[in-house]
């Protein structure tokens, strides 16, 4: 799969309510559930993760409109990338390797006495992928008539 272009959140990996349990649930779902409060998940369902040709994988959020500019002016001051309205919350690495795209999640460790490599394998599932407890569907552009 080509995973070059830009991505949206269209599931979550999230604790029932139980808090024992990981299940998927859909933006929809978490947005219409009055057990489950969205802002704990808003950077997730208003986020773009995008992929880049270069290797880079970022982590987007949109400016709000209505933001000052001089707040956007000192947020860019102490070092925020802000680019086509969008802010970079998060950068990092991602590559293709044996047929497989891989994405560098920065964690290392040791798990029972073994080094735990920082890079893990981006699953595919139909037409998303699904990078941590994140499943990303693909955006497409709207057709200008």
């Amino acid at each position: 799969m080509d995973i070059i272009g830009k991505w949206k959140v269209k599931e979550l990996g999230v604790l029932d309510e139980n808090m024992d349990n990981l299940v998927w649930k859909t933006v929809d779902e978490i947005m219409s559930d009055e057990n489950i409060d969205e802002s704990d998940y808003s950077t997730f369902i208003d986020g773009v993760m995008q992929f880049t040709e270069d290797g880079t994988f970022e982590t987007l959020l949109p400016v709000p409109p209505d933001l000052p500019q001089s707040e956007i002016d000192e947020a860019i001051a102490q070092g925020m990338a802000i680019r086509d309205g969008y802010a970079v919350l998060e950068s990092k690495e991602w590559k293709a390797e044996n047929g497989k795209n891989m994405l560098n999640t920065d964690t290392e460790g040791e798990l029972l006495g073994e080094k735990v490599s920082p890079w893990v394998e981006i699953h595919e599932l139909g037409d998303m992928i699904e990078i941590s407890l994140l499943g990303l569907v693909k955006m497409r552009l709207a057709r200008v008539n």
